[in-house]
């Protein structure tokens, strides 16, 4: 479990859908669900916005775009 804003006092949840570009990069990120409004999910985003990965590649070896990604972050 990742844990995100350490100084926030109520625990929750926000549910991400993003893709990852050729150059591995997040990008696309939009809210699915939130488990109560106003709680961190601004930080979410921009957490999951900073995330880098190694781009899937096509049958040719070549870097492709990875779709419909998804992740639940958590604050306990």
């Amino acid at each position: 479990m990742l844990t995100l804003a350490p100084k926030a006092r109520i625990p929750g949840w926000v549910h991400l859908s993003y893709a990852v570009s050729e150059n591995g990069r997040t990008q696309d990120i939009t809210v699915i669900e939130v488990s109560q409004e106003g709680g961190f999910t601004e930080d979410a985003v921009r957490t999951l916005f900073k995330w880098l990965y190694l781009p899937a590649l096509s049958d040719a070896g070549k870097p492709i775009k990875s779709h419909e990604l998804q992740v639940k972050l958590e604050v306990e």
